[in-house]
């Protein structure tokens, strides 16, 4: 009886290592490979990232980062319970490359400014030759947020 518990254990635990492993290593390799083929003009996947400084909480997400698209889309989401959202983002988001060249805007399609909440897609023209990394700044509410993806 004994033994038969140790080795449903053990096998368990063997599953549980395997599956832990292949997550974490195909996630990772995932990952190397879109890198690697965003500069072949596939496009780049690149997580979320989040600020939540001065009462606002900013989240973006890149949604197609490539050689080939027409435009650079992130998906912007403003959240607040303590000011208006007033800010036209096209004039207050700047796109810079690793070499701290800038690229505004060229469009907003989402909610207007006011109220609480705000979502959209923020656009940018491509940036040629493919850069190595991203930063988006936008500021809100008197704070600058800076977002960063290596590509």
């Amino acid at each position: 009886m004994k033994n038969t518990i140790l080795i449903i254990v053990a096998v368990g635990l063997a599953a549980g290592a395997v599956l832990l492993y292949s997550v974490f290593y195909t996630r990772e390799r995932a990952t190397t490979d879109v890198g690697n083929k965003s500069r072949l003009g596939t496009q780049t996947i690149l997580g979320p990232k989040t600020n939540d400084d001065g009462g606002v909480t900013v989240a973006v997400t890149p949604k197609n980062i490539s050689a080939d698209a027409a435009s650079w889309d992130f998906k912007i989401s403003l959240d607040t319970h303590s000011v208006e959202l007033l800010e036209d983002l096209t004039q207050v988001s700047i796109l810079e490359d690793e070499n701290g060249k800038k690229y505004e805007p060229t469009a907003w399609e989402g909610d207007p400014p006011g109220g609480h909440h705000r979502e959209g897609i923020l656009k940018f023209k491509p940036i040629s030759p493919f850069p190595k990394a991203l930063e988006l700044k936008i500021e809100a509410s008197g704070k600058v947020r800076s977002f960063k993806w290596p590509l």
